[in-house]
């Protein structure tokens, strides 16, 4: 009887490519066989490959905070308008565990940026501290002050040493605004922009963006219904395709949020709660970007 680990090369990395991201640490605790060949360049093409395909297929996967912990989730908004349950548009993968942390349950994360298959992630201790991880390879570095982190900071990851000029929005908002910034595909941005009184919730996208100078769409439908977003919530997705945003945020109770929920909005006041599970603090909200695993060494 063959096994697996018996297996050609190329068929075995056929095989392993299909496999979620959250269990390729325990594939790789398996045999050092497995070890080696899922951290060679051609698997990750395969695998990279795979989450193409299924993006073709409508589905995308995200990497999303709930209650301080990352997860991996699929969402496919494929043909949503026609079904009424869309819970399961929304599906859980797993939990995504560091291979370099001995109690990963014991890093609170506060928030998380990607870029490129990376994730920036700021934990909430004691002391705040950045560390950049790839989940794919399991890879992960701490990064250190220049002097100490202080609450209020704001992060970014990318390549480039320096910013360009600043880049006018599609308004004027008030300090008091709500204001959340989204990628379309890995090729435009989308902002969303709610008044400080509720009174107007709106998403613009990036029709062209150069080094001085960016021009903007405002979306197809509005937002009027969805309730009031704190400043450390409301990341959403655009699926220009399906012309459909799903934010993500608390259950509509204001004064006791005890569900993270996800707001499927789209045309003509079509608007579906997906349940994310109990949020068991009230202060900590689900967070989400889109993610495609990478190679990248760190």
């Amino acid at each position: 009887m063959t096994k697996i680990s018996d297996l050609p090369r190329d068929l075995a990395e056929e095989v392993l490519s299909r496999v979620p991201v959250t269990y390729l640490r325990a594939i790789r605790f398996t045999c050092k066989k497995w070890n080696t060949l899922t951290k060679r360049r051609s698997f990750t093409k395969k695998l990279i490959g795979q989450e193409k395909a299924e993006a073709k297929v409508k589905e995308f996967h995200a990497i999303m905070t709930l209650n301080s912990r990352l997860h991996l989730m699929s969402v496919n908004l494929d043909g949503i308008h026609k079904d009424e349950n869309v819970e399961s548009s929304i599906k859980q993968k797993g939990k995504l565990i560091s291979l370099t942390v001995a109690d990963p349950d014991r890093i609170v994360i506060s928030q998380v940026y990607h870029c490129d298959g990376l994730l920036l992630c700021i934990t909430n201790e004691i002391n705040s501290r950045l560390v950049v991880w790839n989940p794919y390879s399991g890879q992960t570095r701490w990064i250190e002050p220049r002097t100490s982190y202080r609450e209020w900071d704001i992060y970014a990851l990318g390549y480039e040493k320096k910013f360009g000029s600043r880049l006018p929005l599609p308004f004027r908002p008030c300090v008091d605004d709500t204001i959340t910034l989204s990628s379309v595909r890995e090729e435009k941005l989308a902002v969303l922009y709610q008044r400080w009184d509720i009174t107007w919730t709106g998403i613009w996208i990036s029709n062209k963006i150069e080094p001085n100078a960016v021009s903007w769409s405002k979306l197809f439908f509005p937002m009027g219904r969805i309730r009031p977003l704190e400043a450390a919530s409301g990341t959403f997705f655009v699926d220009e395709e399906n012309k459909l945003v799903v934010l993500f945020d608390k259950g509509e109770s204001i004064l006791n949020p005890t569900r993270n929920t996800a707001y499927i909005v789209g045309e003509d006041g079509y608007i579906k709660p997906v349940d994310l599970g109990e949020s068991v603090h009230k202060y900590c909200f689900p967070l989400a970007c889109s993610y495609v695993p990478s190679s990248v060494q760190i």
